[in-house]
């Protein structure tokens, strides 16, 4: 057999046996040990080895695994990290660099490694895999210097392209495995159990810890939804269903299931996947959730809602009934007061008749006054939010005060600016109502209502000249009841509720009542009420004239076009109207219109595409077309719905007339 021969049946010979050992498969380590045997054998070396990594910037090496005859054991302590120094970063560099093998027969001398482990020869090659950084691939003869035939060394890296597959494979599997590590501890850490169906073998798989809990998948889907809850069953089946059928992206459920702790709730999320081994689409995954905590939470709050729209409800149907039995009697007994001064002229009846009506007055008050605090405490206003002018609301509200300020001899001036508030009426009303009955009976003299411009706001304060608010006293004025050591008591005094209801109105706006206050100098009470946005001017109307020039109007309903042709005699337009393409030709036919109306489809077939391009003949013009078939817009063509609003046509009329402003 001839040398050439001889290469070929080696090498045939190699790539049998080391697919053989590929084939077997096994553990890692184990592969490649087997590998480098074979190797061994081929070349007939006396050491073969795999170094990692072949990076001369590396801080290191090591050899994880190496093959040797006992008469030369091994060079390397395997697993062991070997210090990088100048001689292995050359080596390295030059094998990165090569085409191919690198031989060195016979060994340089002067190195000690070398001689203690009596290196005669070596051929080394880089194991390029697909993933990570390039390992190195060698051989030893320790027997006797030795060269190796290019068909060898041809030979030697097709061995070591053959290994580069087996690293990338070891190195996807471990990849693998940390991934699959990875998010195995991301589910338990989550909660959550992974699960997988494979639809034709119909076979299952759970996370190991979660088996105990949710059953055994050898049960099978069956199994599964036999414990799901028979009120929550139909909707697992039908997201199950819509997944597989294509009509939704994933499945996403949550149910009630009863596990080895009983009924707990359940969030499933999953997909069809494509795995090794399996038809492609035919497997489903996803994980499994233990949601219960968050749905019982969710139940009570539910349920505490419903409560508590049902306490207000209660609180506002005892509210509207409190204040109507309240209020009765004591209409009753001005009626009957009414009826008492009536029947009897004696004086003395006269004053015991007025001492009663301002009992009466007092007691009124104060029932408004406590109800009003109560309906603010219930939740039961609302509020309704609107454009506000500013001007005659506390124009009207200086007018309902004035009288009672008069009778205390106080003047209550105003300071009006032109704006329009963002706010509720009713409760801005009680506000200001409370806060300058509160100034008009403490003041002396004098009690101001100013309104001042701010940015976005209109600041509004009441003001007057009476004692001021010792310093010890402005953080209890806002309470209920509280009325301050100089207040007044008696008939007509306060009850020390105003100040109460305006905080809590003020509260319910979003507002903040700001104090200032100067003992011996007077109080203010300010708060800051948003202006309404201004609303953006109209476009004004379009300006049309015709200016007596001709118009023609084409419709197939005769009231619609003469509709149309009286909208353009009002704006000063001569109209011809016709139904028909002919009859429109016709009555054109003795002066050629400016402007022409029609509609895309008349009366006795023409269309109005045909009939613009008619009179197109007799001079230019310009065309509103009316319907969904007219044709393409341009610099003298409009399209508008048919029937046209009269603002719709203005408007193109205006655009085609060159008459807009």
């Amino acid at each position: 057999m001839s040398g050439s021969a001889e290469a070929i049946a080696r090498a045939l010979e190699a790539h049998r046996r080391l697919g053989a050992v590929l084939a077997r498969g096994g553990e890692a380590q184990a592969q490649l040990v087997a590998v480098l045997g074979v190797l061994r054998e081929v070349f007939d070396a006396d050491r073969t080895w795999l170094l990692y990594p072949c990076d001369p910037q590396a801080p290191a090496w090591w050899v994880p695994v190496e093959v040797t005859v006992p008469e030369y054991p091994g060079a390397f302590a395997a697993g062991e990290e070997v210090p990088m120094d100048a001689t292995g970063r050359a080596v390295f560099a030059r094998v990165l660099a090569a085409p191919g093998p690198v031989v060195f027969s016979p060994m340089p001398a002067g190195s000690d490694w070398v001689v203690r482990y009596r290196i005669r020869a070596q051929m080394l090659t880089v194991v390029r895999p697909r993933y990570g950084a390039p390992w190195l691939l060698g051989l030893h003869q320790c027997r006797e210097v030795r060269s190796w035939s290019a068909e060898e060394q041809a030979l030697f890296a097709e061995l070591a392209g053959r290994i580069a597959d087996l690293l990338s494979l070891v190195r996807m599997g471990e990849d693998l495995r940390r991934r699959e590590a990875r998010l195995q501890l991301a589910l338990e850490a989550a909660g959550e159990a992974h699960w997988e169906w494979d639809l034709d073998a119909r076979e299952g798989y759970l996370s190991p810890r979660f088996v105990g809990l949710y059953g055994d998948p050898a049960a099978g889907l069956r199994g599964w939804l036999r414990r799901v809850h028979r009120d929550d069953r139909r909707a697992v089946v039908t997201a199950l269903r819509a997944h597989l059928a294509g009509a939704s992206p994933g499945i996403d459920v949550e149910y009630r299931f009863r596990g080895a702790q009983g009924w707990r709730w359940l969030h499933t999320r999953g997909r069809l996947v494509s795995l090794p081994g399996a038809a492609p689409g035919r497997v489903l995954a996803g994980t499994h959730a233990d949601v219960t905590a968050r749905k019982e939470a969710e139940l009570a709050l539910r349920a505490e809602k419903e409560r508590a729209a049902r306490a207000e409800r209660a609180k506002s149907r005892y509210l509207a009934a409190a204040s109507h039995d309240l209020r009765q009697p004591l209409h009753a007994l001005h009626l009957l007061l009414q009826a008492l001064e009536r029947r009897s002229a004696a004086p003395e009846v006269g004053e015991i008749a007025a001492e009663m009506r301002a009992s009466l007055a007092a007691m009124q008050q104060l029932l408004d006054t406590v109800l009003e605090v109560a309906r603010l405490e219930a939740g039961a206003v609302r509020v309704r939010r609107e454009d506000l002018p500013l001007e005659p609301f506390l124009e009207a509200l200086q007018m309902r005060l004035a009288p009672a300020a008069a009778a205390r001899g106080v003047a209550l001036h105003l300071h009006l600016v032109p704006a329009v508030l963002d706010t509720d009426p009713v409760l801005l009303g009680s506000i200001l109502q409370n806060l300058l009955a509160n100034a008009v009976r403490h003041a002396r003299r004098r009690v101001m209502l100013a309104a001042r411009w701010g940015r976005t706001h209109v600041r509004l304060e009441v003001r007057d000249d009476g004692p001021g608010i010792p310093r010890a006293e402005r953080g209890r004025i806002f309470e209920e009841f509280y009325r301050g050591r100089g207040a007044e008591r008696g008939p007509g005094a306060g009850l020390g509720l105003g100040l109460a209801i305006a905080r809590r109105s003020a509260d319910l706006l979003g507002l903040a009542i700001r104090l200032r206050s100067a003992e011996g100098r007077g109080s203010a009470f300010a708060i800051a009420v948003p202006r309404a946005q201004p609303a953006r001017p109209a476009a004004p109307p379009p300006r049309v004239h015709g200016g007596g020039r001709l118009a023609l109007v084409a419709d197939p309903d005769p009231v619609q076009a003469q509709a149309l042709g009286r909208l353009l005699e009002v704006w000063d337009f001569r109209v011809i109207v016709a139904t028909g393409g002919a009859e429109a030709v016709a009555a054109a036919g003795w002066e050629p219109p400016l402007l022409v109306v029609s509609a895309a489809r008349l009366a006795d077939g023409w269309d109005a595409e045909a009939l613009l391009t008619r009179l197109a003949a007799q001079g230019p013009l310009k065309a509103v077309v009316l319907g969904d078939e007219g044709g393409a817009p341009g610099p003298d063509r409009c399209l508008l719905p048919r029937p046209p609003e009269p603002a719709q046509l203005a408007e193109a009329l205006a655009r085609l007339l060159g008459e807009r402003g």
